[in-house]
């Protein structure tokens, strides 16, 4: 358990995370062993973070100590994540096999040395509704031209 919002009949809200934390840990001091506090760290962000990750664990998510609870997200908290993200450019579709108005696949590609390099091709969690709009704007944006900086091989294609 990490945080603490009602006490007794008192709404803990407005308190800073901290005393709401301090609070869960008192309460949770006589609580069965199935019942874990979940402890903070005053450490720099990117060091728990680095640990996490070599824990090979999701990533963590950053509080401010000193700010009230909010529902939803906020400005007083971060999640960091463990996974390392790439940014790619949708350069074509491999059309469907099934449907003549839907993509079967997204190309992709990322700049490489300012020139566009083939990473790979994505195909799959699209619904039907999702892969046809897919296909009728890529199509309005259609060259016949590749925009990559090597030709494609018939597989990548």
């Amino acid at each position: 358990m990490f945080d603490l919002l009602y006490l007794d009949g008192y709404d803990l809200r407005k308190a800073p995370l901290s005393d709401r934390k301090a609070a869960l840990e008192k309460l949770l001091d006589a609580a069965p062993v199935t019942l874990r506090y979940s402890d903070h760290f005053d450490e720099s962000g990117a060091l728990v973070l680095r640990h996490a990750c070599r824990l090979s664990l999701e990533g963590i998510v950053s509080k401010q100590s000193d700010a009230p609870y909010r529902s939803g997200r906020g400005k007083g908290w971060i999640k960091s994540k463990c996974s390392a993200r790439q940014e790619f450019v949708v350069a074509g579709y491999v059309p469907s096999t099934v449907s003549d108005k839907a993509i079967g696949s997204l190309v992709l590609g990322v700049y490489e040395d300012g020139a566009l390099q083939h990473v790979g091709r994505v195909g799959t969690g699209f619904s039907v509704r999702v892969a046809e709009e897919l296909q009728a704007s890529l199509d309005k944006l259609r060259v016949n031209k590749s925009p990559f900086a090597q030709p494609l091989t018939a597989t990548e294609a």
